[in-house]
């Protein structure tokens, strides 16, 4: 008998991790497709922090991301989103910010936009007004954490410097030729951090034109959504693949301040993405006001 019941059970156990081998190869199997889309139809939100340190004489960018600030407002509430801006945010009002954002109901939004500007350093970090460093990570990782945002698009753009190193500009050749179900997701999935330099670099800006970086975005946001009344022909990674082509491009020729040395300067944006689909962008036709602060919401 006992050999009975040891043969029943070694019997039991096989069938077990059959089961589970069955289990396990389907989830290395998974059905692959085309890529998710997302079109973003609703009104969604688009948060600025613009660090220009106005009231600062040597860090003072208050020119250039006065600019930046104008042409965000005027591309993302065409672009349907209700623009907030806040200024010149020291270390405290910063966790206060972020601990803000994880106490709101965002269930009924598809996407959440940040722009930072501001002056950022080597290690990963930008500068509040107070001249204190505030991680980005660990920004990010406080909206990654928002239950009412898991498996929507967390889009953060960083427009601060990521080192002191100026990139080399080179010459080349160039040839020219229904049903929702619940499922298990990663936490951190689905966001995207849009670096205006790679890491180690400077980031420019001009006077007249504001940040390299948001003044190209910004100019391919609006070529690519002129017409409202069509499908998008490109979608989010389609921009910013043009983005970083036209910013490796950029080259300008500059004195920096401080400096006697005129310079070739050029930078290339860099991005970290963890989404899950492609996103679409449609205007709003209602939204858009031409004049230079156009929906923005204070």
């Amino acid at each position: 008998m006992e050999n009975v019941a040891a043969a029943d059970a070694l019997q039991q156990t096989q069938q077990n991790y059959t089961k589970s081998h069955e289990n396990n190869q389907k989830s290395r199997n998974p059905a692959i497709g085309a890529p998710k889309e997302l079109h973003l139809h609703s009104t969604n939100k688009c948060y600025v922090i613009n660090n220009s340190f106005s009231r600062d004489r040597n860090l003072s960018l208050k020119q250039q991301y006065d600019i930046d600030e104008r042409e965000i407002g005027k591309t993302f509430s065409w672009l349907n989103f209700d623009v907030k801006v806040k200024r010149d945010v020291n270390y405290t009002e910063m966790e206060k910010f972020f601990r803000g954002m994880a106490l709101k109901d965002h269930t009924d939004k598809e996407c959440i936009v940040f722009f930072i500007l501001s002056h950022g350093t080597e290690d990963g970090s930008i500068v509040t007004s107070d001249r204190r460093k505030f991680s980005i990570d660990s920004m990010i990782e406080k909206v990654q954490n928002i239950e009412t945002l898991v498996q929507k698009p967390k889009l953060f753009f960083i427009q601060a410097c990521r080192g002191a190193q100026d990139m080399d500009a080179v010459e080349v050749e160039v040839k020219t030729a229904g049903i929702q179900t619940k499922t298990r997701v990663a936490k951190k999935s689905n966001s995207f951090v849009y670096y205006s330099t790679m890491q180690g670099n400077r980031s420019y800006s001009s006077t007249k034109t504001g940040s390299f970086f948001v003044d190209i975005l910004c100019q391919v946001l609006m070529e690519y959504h002129r017409n409202v009344n069509v499908r998008p022909p490109y979608h989010f990674n389609d921009i910013t693949t043009t983005v970083n082509d036209l910013l490796s491009q950029h080259v300008r020729d500059f004195v920096l301040d401080g400096e006697e040395e005129l310079k070739s300067l050029v930078q290339v944006s860099e991005v970290r993405s963890s989404l899950c689909q492609n996103i679409y962008f449609y205007p709003s036709q209602k939204n858009f006001d031409a004049s230079p602060w156009g929906g923005v919401g204070r």
